[in-house]
């Protein structure tokens, strides 16, 4: 009976966390398909960030996760959404929210971090430069990408966890030149990690890079398959219709990742996501040609 009645206490005690990694690519198209879109008539315009932003917002809502992390959001020129418009969106959802700019090109990249205050509450805040030198298309520039992090103290347990979200360069130098400063600033950390981004590990599950930040860091990799309607997906990325890079349903790309690390008695469940359909990655649209990542945590 008094075993019982602890395990009774341990249920109602136990917390979950709801964590969505998005990255929503605002960018609608490479340049060098545009004009091959344009022959095709306005396929354009289901693409642009303008006419995504109400299905990201509502998905989000439905999904209602207590920890939001969204990545390549950006200020373009002829868009009318920009970054605050997902800022004011989610605070009137309960969320309180931080936006980091990252890259140092023209339309900077930003972060979104977000968490319902009612439930978590923000210790520390940091931001890790992941500055490199890249050769460019005309010239070497340097590459401003950061990883930006924070600590939440969930109310009811008072446990500890950062969350970090970052946007690795495509380029290969820069990729591995972030990886050695996440060893070097993540690895004295001693809370539960939770570390998410779109990482462009091309490479899939044999990538040089990823291999490294997880062994150097000891990381558990458990982000795949992810679990949509009746089938179990073996990747994040497919691509729109005009992009360089299409990616058929069978076979798409492992470039976002939910990394943790120290969870110790905090139990991770399988990566799922909702508001794309299969059928949406066969025909190559939907919300961002990412698909949004759900992981659920129990405290």
């Amino acid at each position: 009976m008094e075993n019982q009645i602890k395990l009774n206490q341990i249920e109602l005690n136990q917390t979950k966390i709801k964590y969505l990694h998005f990255n929503i690519n605002s960018q609608y198209l490479f340049s060098s398909n545009l004009n091959k879109a344009r022959e095709e008539g306005n396929i354009l315009d289901e693409y642009k960030l303008d006419n995504r932003f109400l299905s990201i917002i509502n998905n989000i809502k439905s999904i209602n996760p207590n920890v939001i992390s969204l990545c390549e959001i950006r200020n373009l020129d002829d868009a009318q959404i920009k970054v605050d418009n997902f800022v004011i969106a989610l605070k009137e959802f309960g969320y309180t929210i931080f936006s980091c700019p990252y890259d140092n090109t023209k339309h900077s990249f930003y972060h979104i971090f977000g968490f319902k205050s009612t439930e978590f509450k923000l210790i520390e805040q940091r931001n890790i430069n992941l500055n490199a030198l890249i050769k460019g298309r005309d010239n070497f520039y340097e590459a401003e990408r950061k990883c930006s992090g924070m600590l939440l103290k969930e109310r009811t347990t008072q446990k500890k966890i950062w969350f970090f979200i970052t946007h690795f360069h495509v380029i290969e130098s820069h990729k591995l030149d972030s990886v050695d400063i996440l060893i070097d600033r993540l690895n004295n950390i001693n809370e539960p990690i939770i570390l998410s981004g779109d990482f462009n590990f091309f490479g899939g599950n044999n990538d040089k890079n990823k291999l490294k930040l997880i062994n150097s860091l000891n990381l558990n990799d458990n982000t795949y398959p992810i679990k949509l309607e009746d089938k179990d997906l073996d990747g994040s990325f497919f691509g729109w219709k005009f992009d360089n890079f299409k990616f058929p349903i069978d076979k798409l790309n492992k470039l976002d990742y939910i990394f943790t690390k120290n969870l110790g008695n905090i139990t991770e469940l399988p990566t799922y996501s909702e508001g794309i359909s299969c059928e949406d990655i066969k025909n190559n649209v939907g919300m961002s040609d990412h698909i949004p990542l759900i992981k659920e945590f129990i405290l």
